[in-house]
């Protein structure tokens, strides 16, 4: 805007403007101006936004645009259609359930806790309170749900903290066993546990199946800092637990004595996802028993900032080189948070230094699917993230995001010059991430980065130091482009709380007995210990994977 205003550019009539633009200019090409959807104008800014598909080029040439015709040219993106399933799912809950509970409990409290399966890719725990159940959620079998129902024949409700299969796996099944048992999760949990668990009825007008519409209707929304009474004097409040879009903590005060039950947890926000940082002090402490998760218990990460800055400055450079970059992620976290750092850092670099060089950022569909839902699901996300989308200010509606829906999107976004492939799984382990992989490993200027954990012996051998793979096909393939993992083996999106994160943590909630899920407890002895002595905690348990059914007693 500085630049036309300084310039005393005679603004056109907004006719004359968009008939030059339209069809006279040559620079801009054609495909560019067929993309475009929409155009608004406002005369006294001087502001002409174009909605369009295409942008790249159009990017590049603003100033060029703007001094012929005397209006700024802003450039957006296509505006996201909406989610399938989740305005399914709001059709079917128009009259949403509300958790109404009154529990008749007498003074004498007897609470227990039932370890119904805690293996590394199953979590389901039964919270006894005298007589009434709360399963702490479905990462279960069907043959130990048959065991479930043959020793609880009863449930009362039923939590689900995220949607990741080995917390949510079973859930189907269960719903099926005890149709009447109320389930609390967030939206944002149902959406995505429906669009990872059945895609037939994709093709079926968006029909949800019948079992799925039983499960529908049994689920009743919580959102963080929701708190119910369930007697007198039990009560259940539900807070951020950062790790993935819609997950939550559940704790619960039963005549003073407080549970907290994390599920998989980070302590820091990830944008969009609201980490447990923000939320902490509102929890009521001291914790008398924590059931938490401690994947990364003896092990510290690089700070998220750290991490970022170094993928910052690398993709700087390769912007500046218009080079390719292609990123394995996770679709329902770590892709979407990269997607915002990147796209916040050079749109930050475009309104404070005036970079023109802003890659295009392409992102699988499978990605997008995430990605309106938590559109749709806003109060699952952080604050500020929400704001921006309320006030149509949304990152996921630039200019410069396309979407691969096929093959020959892949093969538009690798014939481009300076673009970023955000693409799952982070390990580089389907045919068609290694058909993207052969040819941005091809140039050594290009750039590759894993961002997750590693299964396929492509991304494993990647990360360590090694260029020679052997691909799906049976071909081998000799990468030459800069694997940022070999430089930097910490710049990872790590979403589970590492041994920093739990101490900060614990440290602000300060529990009297610790109990670790995702851990063994060979791993935990080296750092039992220091834990001990550092919190002062009485008592600390680690979960044997094959404790199905184990009691721990807590009151």
């Amino acid at each position: 805007m500085g630049g036309i205003l300084e310039k005393k550019i005679n603004q056109h009539p907004i006719e004359q403007a968009l008939d030059w633009f339209l069809f006279k200019d040559r620079k801009i090409p054609l495909f560019e101006k067929n993309s475009i959807k929409k155009i608004e104008y406002c005369p006294k800014s001087r502001i002409i936004a174009v909605f369009a598909a295409e942008t790249q080029i159009m990017f590049r040439n603003l100033t060029y645009i703007s001094e012929n015709v005397g209006w700024y040219f802003y450039l957006t993106g296509v505006p996201l259609s909406p989610s399938k399933i989740s305005r399914a799912v709001d059709t079917l809950k128009k009259n949403s359930r509300t958790l109404e509970v009154s529990w008749n409990i007498s003074d004498y409290y007897k609470v227990d806790l039932i370890v119904i399966n805690s293996k590394m890719n199953q979590n389901s725990f039964l919270l006894r309170i005298n007589e009434h159940f709360i399963l702490l959620d479905a990462g279960i079998a069907p043959d130990q749900i048959v065991s479930l129902k043959r020793e609880y024949p009863e449930l009362d409700l039923i939590f689900i903290s995220h949607a990741h299969y080995d917390h949510i796996s079973g859930l189907l099944e269960l719903n099926g066993a005890y149709p009447n048992t109320p389930i609390l999760c967030s939206k944002t949990t149902l959406d995505f546990y429906i669009l990872n668990s059945n895609r037939d009825f994709y093709k079926e007008n968006w029909q949800l199946p019948e079992n799925f519409l039983k499960l529908v209707n049994s689920v009743i929304y919580v959102k963080n800092q929701d708190k119910f009474a369930l007697s007198g004097n039990v009560t259940m409040e539900f807070f951020f637990a950062g790790h993935m879009p819609g997950a939550l903590m559940l704790f619960i005060e039963i005549n003073g004595f407080k549970f907290l039950y994390t599920g998989d947890f980070t302590y820091p926000d990830n944008f969009p996802i609201a980490g447990v940082k923000g939320i902490v002090d509102q929890i009521d402490s001291p914790v008398d028993f924590l059931l938490v998760e401690g994947t990364f218990i003896s092990e510290s990460f690089s700070a998220p900032k750290f991490q970022f800055d170094f993928l910052k400055n690398a993709l700087y450079n390769r912007a500046l080189n218009e080079n390719r970059v292609l990123i394995g992620a996770d679709p329902a976290s770590s892709a979407i948070i990269l997607y915002l750092t990147i796209f916040s850092f050079f749109r930050s670099l475009q309104l404070n230094e005036g970079f023109q060089n802003r890659p295009v950022i392409w992102l699988r569909s499978r990605i997008l699917e995430y990605i309106q839902i938590i559109n749709h699901r806003l109060e699952d996300l952080h604050g500020y993230i929400r704001m921006k989308i309320e006030k149509d200010l949304n990152p996921f509606q630039s200019s410069l995001i396309r979407w691969i829906r096929g093959w020959k999107d892949i093969d538009h976004a690798l014939a481009e010059p300076n673009t970023i492939i955000i693409y799952d799984p982070p390990d580089l382990g389907t045919d068609a991430s290694q058909y993207i992989l052969k040819v941005i490993g091809n140039f050594k200027h290009n750039l590759i980065y894993l961002s997750g954990a590693l299964r396929s012996s492509v991304g494993i051998e990647l990360a360590s130091g090694g260029n020679n793979v052997v691909l799906n096909d049976g071909s081998e393939f000799n990468n030459k482009a800069l694997v940022l993992n070999q430089k930097n083996p910490q710049a990872i999106v790590n979403m589970h709380a590492d041994k920093f994160q739990l101490g900060k943590f614990l440290e602000q909630i300060n529990p009297r007995r610790i109990c670790f899920f995702h851990q063994h407890p060979g791993k935990l002895i080296t750092s039992r210990n220091e834990i001990k002595d550092k919190f002062k905690t009485d008592e600390i348990l680690a979960l044997y994977p094959s404790n199905d059914f184990q009691k721990i007693i807590l009151i």
